[in-house]
């Protein structure tokens, strides 16, 4: 672990953590036991952040019959992956807490950390150790395997820390922990408001409560009962442009001289709640930029790709905060198309009807499986699927109150990614003394 100018700092002492905590592996659940909803969820080393923490998904595993006591975890142990499946193993090593009683599994992927020298390591501190760059490059160091990558308690044993005494332990745990909080705290934010504008959408345009509805009168349309003056068209017709994304060059030269980032299907999820980490840096030619840039109002809609369980027709919303997020222009990626709307619908409407349309699997109708690559049929999409266009005035009282809503999601985002990267920073300083906690 690092010291300063070599030299460990006062009322701080080097451990090998085999001396003061033990990990236990866990258990190797039957896959015939395996179902899509149950009573205990069985955690993988995919339920864990890059960074640290529970990440819990929509397409989790659940496990049945004759589960072993020792195996059901509890609320605040601490568990740590012990295989990635990346050759880079970006979460080989990462901490969690369990947050909740008789409900999450410790399957044989997983180790779980039993501090038996309480009186020198907190657990609480033990989790932003194990969380750090320095144990966690170790961790990768000693791993074994070409592809997947696997460590062991042993190897987790030789490596060397630095502790403080418990009382410093317990401030950087104060300090650490109220960026996590925080972070928590925007992301079930960005969760309730995502919700919020769906409920709207649903609320007014399927179950057709919107402001005023009792004054207006209900007629028939090929889509059942309407408000009257509302009009059905084709998906096709309320698109002004769509084309597909592009990928361009890793590297700049004279056919490529333009440089912008890539949104990718994959990037989709993250990039909805403000987080474009992982979007790809590349070269493009100038050409294929120019109609493929993107704008306020836009709509990257995922057409390739997909994997088992996570259908294609993902979108993602392009307003002026995801722009601003980035230090140069943006286009879609090849599997995804642009998407932008003409006069007769907003684009906050039209997205959170490609929202509403996925929930529901309206959307996975024109998905098709070829060669194992999921491909959409867009062009079938939208001239054979039709929409309600409400009247001008209930788009413009529903765009008003979504555009603030998304507008804020993209700010908590900000916010987070913010937030991620000063703790980034102080979390080194602070697990090795170089910034004095007192």
């Amino acid at each position: 672990m690092k010291t300063v100018n070599n030299q460990i700092p006062k009322k701080w002492h080097k451990f090998k953590l085999g001396k003061l905590l033990k990990i236990i592996h866990g258990y190797a659940f039957k896959g015939e036991n395996f179902k899509d909803e149950g009573n205990h969820l069985l955690l993988t080393p995919g339920n864990f952040y890059e960074k640290g923490g529970l990440k819990i998904t929509k397409k989790e595993t659940f496990c049945k019959g004759n589960i072993p006591r020792d195996y059901i975890l509890e609320n605040e142990d601490l568990i740590i992956a012990m295989t990635d499946l990346k050759q880079t193993a970006p979460i080989l090593g990462s901490a969690a807490f369990i947050n909740k009683n008789n409900y999450f599994l410790h399957n044989q992927r997983l180790g779980k950390v039993s501090i038996f020298k309480k009186e020198i390591l907190l657990k609480e501190y033990c989790y932003f150790l194990f969380n750090s760059y320095s144990l966690r490059e170790f961790i990768k160091l000693t791993a074994s395997g070409a592809t997947v990558k696997h460590t062991s308690p042993k190897r987790i044993y030789q490596a060397e820390v630095l502790i403080p005494d418990v009382k410093a332990q317990e401030k950087i745990v104060s300090i650490l922990s109220a960026f996590d909080e925080l972070i928590e705290k925007n992301r079930r934010r960005i969760e309730i408001l995502e919700e919020m504008a769906q409920l709207l959408y649903r609320e007014w345009f399927v179950e057709f409560r919107f402001p005023s509805y009792e004054k207006v009168k209900m007629v028939n349309s090929e889509l059942g009962k309407i408000p009257e003056r509302w009009k059905i068209k084709p998906v096709k017709n309320v698109l002004e442009k769509y084309i597909g994304g592009g990928w361009g060059k890793e590297e700049k030269n004279n056919k490529f001289p333009v440089d912008a980032y890539v949104i990718r299907g994959t990037d989709i999820p993250r990039a909805k709640k403000g987080d474009f980490s992982e979007c790809p840096f590349r070269n493009h030619k100038k050409s294929n930029f120019l109609n493929r840039q993107l704008f306020v109002g836009d709509i990257v809609f995922e057409v390739s790709g997909g994997s088992e369980g996570q259908p294609l027709g993902r979108s993602l919303l392009v307003n002026q905060e995801l722009l601003s997020s980035f230090s140069k222009p943006v286009i879609p990626a090849s599997f995804c198309k642009l998407i932008r709307s003409n006069k007769l619908v907003s684009f906050e409407y039209l997205y959170c009807l490609l929202n509403y349309w996925y929930k529901s699997g309206e959307l996975g109708v024109y998905q098709v499986q070829s060669t194992g690559i999921s491909n959409y049929h867009f062009e079938a999409f939208i001239k054979n699927v039709t929409l309600i266009i409400p009247d001008v005035e209930t788009l413009k009282k529903f765009s008003k109150i979504t555009k603030i809503i998304y507008s804020e999601i993209q700010q908590l985002g900000r916010i987070n990614n913010i937030l991620k990267e000063v703790q980034n920073i102080i979390l080194p300083k602070l697990m090795s003394g170089e910034i004095e906690v007192n």
